[in-house]
């Protein structure tokens, strides 16, 4: 924190460089987690990846997914399974932010 009470955004200096200044941290990465969502769209790009297209139940996020290449096949799958049948997912991602991993998806009633 900061003499003002407010906490203050972390920075570093390169050491090496005389005279170096200070340089803010890039932006935090959102947590990630297990979340119940909307599959909004699914299909595959031009580079091989599937991705995939969640809204979160309560607003918390409305982003694309990048399926973990591993089971990348299952998650399309599953993904326009839960599109065709109007239900729900759950979901585990390594973060909320756009393009984060999507590990798994199940769906739910």
């Amino acid at each position: 924190m900061s003499g003002n009470g407010k906490k203050s955004r972390p920075t570093t200096t390169t050491a090496s460089v005389p005279g170096a200044q200070p340089v803010e941290a890039p932006h935090p990465v959102a947590a990630g987690g297990w979340f119940s969502c909307t599959v909004n769209m699914a299909g595959p790009g031009e580079n091989g990846d599937m991705y995939v297209h969640l809204r979160e139940v309560n607003g918390h996020f409305d982003s694309w997914y990048v399926a973990a290449a591993a089971v990348k096949k299952e998650i399309l799958a599953t993904a326009l399974t839960a599109i065709s049948a109007s239900l729900k997912v759950s979901v585990f991602v390594t973060t909320t932010d756009q393009y984060g991993t999507l590990n798994r998806l199940f769906v739910t009633r």
